[in-house]
């Protein structure tokens, strides 16, 4: 078996070749790309490098005229015809504080879960975050950032729970050579330097640092949300993938990871943002998507950006060794602050994410919320009316309340608090969002807030307010959509 320095050394000969066989190569019918990389015969890796010629449809040779058929060797390095595929980017639902490698993170809106790879510092300051990939972040939007959490981001209306952290639009890049982003923790969130399950005996592994990729038969692993510990072969490192009609682009000089027998899938959807790592425990790349066609040649297989090209553009450093991160944590920017969260706030969130999700009506209402969210947030903190209504209307105070009672359901919601019944708290802050929130927010306020005001003071508990919200409002709005369409 070839040692890891006669890989490199037989790569480093081909790559100056490879220019040359492109060109020679790119004449024949059907051929789409050309790389470096190991040869495969009947699915398995041999001891050889070759020209890996990929083409849209592998024909039998008779079925081909002399001039078409692609030689087995040029320059005297072996080929190999594979048949094209499109790659598809690929998306432990545990809580971990801290935080670690191989975990689930999700964005703040509907859809967005992949995996948070691994802990690394921003160049210059120091500052802790932690890396995935720019399509499981999602930045977008007028505010140009996402909340983040971890497992999943829950928010309903004005408050959250499992918030990690934040992630702006000039901490992503995704690009035809890198698929990546970082997210700025928020206070009090830890995270070590490590990533679960990565030692042989299925305990977490230190990251020691990261390195360049190579082409060899050494083994390499990646963890993900999905499919958890797997073990591959970096097949090539020039890999070119094409552009996907999900708007994923195409990208050159990727790494191509073979899944190692008794493995189908090297990564699957919900692992993308997993870091590939070599057998000192080193990243080497930031896994974005696999090809997911059965039955077709590259079924199974794994795609990374190098992890040189992703601490670049990010400038960032993947740390070797321990990491303490209990210090104050340093922010390069600071991001929308939420209003403040109670526990007994989350519970409200969570009962109201499960409830409302076992419907098509529910869903309806989650994803106006879902919409609105930001939005009334920002005018809360930022707009001194609305912040002196929801303040002077206490509307913090009745936000705990309703969390009591989602999580004691014996518990009654106070019919006023300070002198300010739940009906003034809730017109009152109906009206400030109206008068001053966008088109969007006025529109869905005026459609609504009677309906929702109806429940808050007919009934005194979080539980009798959902089990009517269900049986009695959202049929009504419903209907009423329907009938004006």
């Amino acid at each position: 078996m070839k040692t890891t320095q006669a890989w490199q050394e037989e790569h480093d000969r081909l790559m100056g070749l490879l220019d040359e066989a492109r060109r020679e190569l790119s004449q024949y019918p059907g051929v789409v790309s050309v790389e470096i990389g190991i040869k495969e015969s009947g699915g398995a890796l041999t001891d050889d490098l070759s020209f890996r010629v990929y083409v849209t449809e592998k024909l039998p040779e008779d079925q081909l005229s002399p001039d078409q058929i692609i030689p087995a060797e040029i320059f005297g390095v072996k080929t190999d015809v594979i048949e094209y595929d499109l790659p598809t980017p690929t998306f432990d639902a545990n809580k971990y504080r801290p935080l670690k490698g191989g975990i689930q993170i999700d964005n703040e809106m509907p859809s967005g879960q992949g995996t948070l790879g691994c802990v690394a510092k921003v160049n210059g300051t120091n500052e802790i975050v932690v890396l995935t990939n720019a399509h499981v972040v999602q930045v977008g939007g007028a505010s140009g950032t996402v909340e983040m959490g971890q497992p999943e981001y829950v928010d309903c209306c004005c408050c959250a729970c499992d918030e990690i952290g934040f992630s702006a639009s000039a901490d992503q890049k995704l690009d035809g050579t890198i698929d990546a982003a970082i997210v700025h923790l928020k206070s009090g969130v830890g995270a070590e330097n490590v990533i679960r399950m990565l030692n042989a005996d299925g305990s977490d592994g230190i990251v020691q640092g990261s390195a360049t990729a190579a082409v060899s038969t050494d083994t390499v692993v990646k963890v993900g949300r999905t499919s958890d510990k797997t073990e591959g072969t970096v097949v090539s490192i020039t890999h070119a993938s094409g552009a996907s009609s999900d708007g994923t682009p195409a990208r050159t000089n990727q790494i191509l990871v073979k899944p190692n027998a008794g493995t189908t899938l090297f990564q699957d959807r919900g692992d993308s943002g997993a870091v590939l790592v070599d057998k000192d425990n080193k990243v080497i790349g930031l896994m974005w998507g696999a090809y997911l066609t059965p039955g077709t040649s590259l079924y199974g297989n794994g795609i990374a950006c190098p992890i040189g090209a992703v601490l670049s553009a990010l400038n960032i450093t993947i740390p070797a060794g321990g990491l303490n991160t209990a210090g104050p944590i340093i922010r390069v920017t600071e991001p929308v602050v939420l209003v403040p969260e109670q526990p007994e706030a989350s519970e409200l969130v969570r009962m109201l994410n499960e409830r409302l999700a076992r419907s098509a009506q529910g869903r309806a209402l989650l994803e106006v919320i879902h919409t609105h969210r930001n939005e009334i947030v920002r005018l809360i903190q930022r707009n001194r009316a609305v912040t002196v209504t929801w303040h002077r209307k206490q509307g913090p105070a009745f936000l705990a309340a309703l969390g009591r009672s989602a999580k004691h359901p014996a518990y009654r919601i106070p019919a006023e608090i300070e002198g300010i019944t739940r009906a003034q708290a809730f017109l009152s802050m109906a009206a400030a969002l109206e008068e001053h929130g966008s088109e969007a927010l006025r529109a869905a306020v005026g459609r609504y807030a009677g309906p929702l005001l109806h429940l808050i003071t007919r009934y005194d508990t979080v539980h009798a307010i959902a089990d009517a919200l269900e049986d009695e409002i959202l049929p009504e709005l419903t209907g009423a959509s329907a009938a004006g369409e």
